[in-house]
């Protein structure tokens, strides 16, 4: 079984290395500017999107040159793509998440230039990615919506957007919107075969239930999330159904069992740098230890619970800050272009009617 695994990875990592090998042999030879900006988004893609680790400096390469020939080219796709790549990349690497604002709108105004719906989807997601990130969930949704409505040939992207609608509502506490996104996101993810899809809804409902009226479904979904971790998997995905079952041990009073999982979440959370993992039973165990009046170690965990949460909460006000000037930039600017080609426009239709009389 583990040789079976271990030989499936290795195949689709061989893959992978030849499609890039592929791609740069393509890109060598090539004499189109136009092709070469297709070839370099191609490549930010293959070692962005196919799990290959360690190359953030290699996509970053890639993504600033597509972007700088596809601006010198005026070639509007290309330019649309390598923004969109960008702005994941500001994501998901260097958590610049106002740069990554700035960058998506760009991405989504050449997409709409070009009416291309996919890329306007993707967009439209990834500004939904930021809004979560920075608690804004009423932005989420409304993002989230749009990704949905131009997601209608991408159903990865339509099962995702419906997946973070879910969690924004449940963030919100608004239970019966978010049971029916997450309902939406399950069956999306099982037409499409995602079992880890399927596992997050799981771990999701389990938490928005267990720290709501009804700690009974919490277990059972949490339940069937760690049913569906598998031997293969590494320690990390234990780290947040333990951390959320410890919260509704809790609430049904059996704070050893709380403090059983807690402690495993907590330590995963550490192991793996996780800091929802952390925060998620150091508030448990804080309580936990409370109530059986261990006071020192009820003390230690609400220390570390507020280290965290003012370091969290700095970094967020402070990000929060620059999201939103970026977006006022890039309106305002976006406003001057408009302008700016209504007054060429006005100029050409004056010279047209000269030109007649």
């Amino acid at each position: 079984m583990a040789t079976s695994i271990l030989s499936s990875l290795l195949y689709a990592e061989t893959e992978v290395i030849a499609h890039i090998d592929s791609l740069l042999i393509e890109l060598q030879h090539t004499g189109d500017d136009t092709g070469k900006v297709i070839l370099l988004n191609e490549l930010t893609s293959a070692y962005w999107e196919k799990g290959i680790i360690n190359t953030s400096d290699t996509i970053s390469f890639f993504t600033n040159e597509a972007l700088q020939l596809a601006q010198k080219l005026g070639y509007k796709e290309g330019l649309a793509t390598a923004f969109l790549n960008k702005g994941k990349f500001e994501i998901a690497h260097t958590h610049k998440f106002a740069d990554a604002t700035s960058d998506l709108l760009e991405g989504l105004y050449n997409f709409e230039k070009i009416n291309d719906s996919a890329g306007i989807s993707k967009c439209y997601l990834q500004l939904g990615v930021v809004s979560f990130i920075l608690m804004y969930y009423e932005d989420a949704i409304k993002n989230l919506a749009q990704s949905i409505l131009f997601a209608a040939d991408n159903p990865g992207i339509k099962a995702t957007g419906t997946y973070l609608t879910a969690l924004s509502f449940s963030e919100l506490k608004n239970i019966k919107a978010a049971k029916k996104y997450f309902s939406q996101a399950l069956q999306s993810y099982a037409q499409l075969g995602n079992s880890h899809g399927i596992k997050e809804c799981y771990i999701y409902m389990g938490k928005m239930y267990a720290n709501s009226e009804f700690p009974d479904s919490g277990f059972y979904y949490l339940n069937k999330s760690i049913a569906m971790i598998d031997s293969s998997s590494d320690s990390s995905a234990w780290g947040r159904p333990f951390s959320f079952l410890s919260s509704a041990m809790l609430k049904k009073g059996n704070v050893n069992e709380a403090i059983r999982y807690g402690l495993s979440g907590y330590h995963i959370g550490k192991d793996y740098r996780d800091e929802i993992t952390v925060i998620e039973s150091v508030t448990t165990l804080n309580q936990a230890y409370f109530i059986k009046g261990d006071f020192s170690k009820a003390y230690f965990f609400l220390k570390e619970l507020k280290e965290m949460k003012d370091s969290i909460f700095n970094s967020s006000v402070a990000q929060r800050v620059a999201e939103s000037k970026s977006k006022f930039i890039f309106e305002k600017e976006l406003n001057d272009r408009k302008l700016k080609q209504e007054k060429e426009e006005a100029i050409a239709q004056a010279q047209i009617q000269k030109q007649k009389i």
